[in-house]
Order: structure tokens, then sequence, then C-alpha cells
């Protein structure tokens, strides 16, 4: 799929846009982590994110957990629920133990719903060379009881040409 580079700063207002600017280019994907059928004793459960990148350098996240609050400035609304940012953004850097946020509470839930949003930094210059490419990352969950599960994902990326991610 083609994206465009964004601000970082922009990204709370990019998934609210269902990660699509102003001019329709493609600037992030948001992919949602559904934790369940866990016990129901469980306090919490923790994340990790360990990503492989083949040409690609410039790779940001960040993650939004279910909140019964809303704070425009640092939360969205999807599916009539709450979600508001937990990792602010950040560079993938080596890729390796990336934190999907310090824990979440479980207690007395059925599931829990983590979103997690990538996208390209936008560097202001060319950036075919050293962005086009894919990358495939392994989430972990663990419970507070010690028990994991893992899943991954995956993508291609082309940056389009012409793209503007003022917004």
């Amino acid at each position: 799929p083609s994206i465009i580079p964004m601000n970082d700063e922009y990204a709370l207002k990019a998934i609210k846009n269902i990660c699509v600017d102003k001019y329709n280019y493609n600037v992030c994907y948001a992919y949602t982590i559904r934790v369940y059928d866990y016990d129901e004793k469980l306090d919490y459960v923790s994340g990790l994110m360990d990503i492989e990148t083949t040409n690609m350098t410039n790779l940001s996240y960040m993650t939004f957990s279910e909140s019964d609050t809303y704070n425009p400035d640092n939360c969205l609304e999807l599916d009539n629920k709450y979600y508001c940012k937990v990792v602010n953004p950040t560079h993938m850097g080596t890729g390796t133990n990336l934190p999907l946020g310090d824990s979440y509470d479980v207690a007395g839930k059925t599931e829990t719903k983590i979103i997690l949003l990538i996208w390209l930094t936008n560097l202001n210059e060319r950036q075919n060379e050293i962005d086009i490419g894919r990358f495939n990352a392994t989430i972990t969950m663990q419970a507070g009881n010690g028990g994991k599960i893992q899943g991954s994902i995956a993508n291609a990326l082309v940056i389009e040409e012409g793209g503007n991610s003022n917004g």
C-alpha cells in the first residue's frame, strides 16, 4: 500500500481521520490488538513489540487503550468507546522490546483492546531510498500470571509522490 511520511505531531489527528490526510493520502496504519478469553481473576496484561524491517529506517508508533474519560488532546472515539494515548509518538529504533504501554488493568473485564498506530516519520526530504520496504512485527502480550500470547502484523509500504503530510 502507498503511504506518505507524516510529521509525528499529527499522529493523533491522523488516526481521528482514519489515517488519511486532507488530500486523501494514506499517512498511517492502525491495528487493533484484542486480548480476550483470559482468567477473569487476572489483574493486568502488558505488551511488547519486536519489529523487523527491510529498507525502512523511519518507522514510528504510538498506542491507545480504552478509557472511561475523554480528553480531546490525547484521546479518540471509536465504536462508541474512548481510546487514549498510552505511548506517545516513538521512533522504533532497533525495533526490539518496544513497549505497548506499562500495563493494562483488566480486572473484572472480559477483554481489552489496544490500538497500535504505525507511520513513517517525515524527514522533509526525499525518503524513497530509505523508506520503501516491508515490516513484520511480533506482538507479545503477557498476562499478570505469566501466560503469554503472540501475534504478528506485516505490511509493505510504497511512498506516494506529491503528498503533503501537514494535516
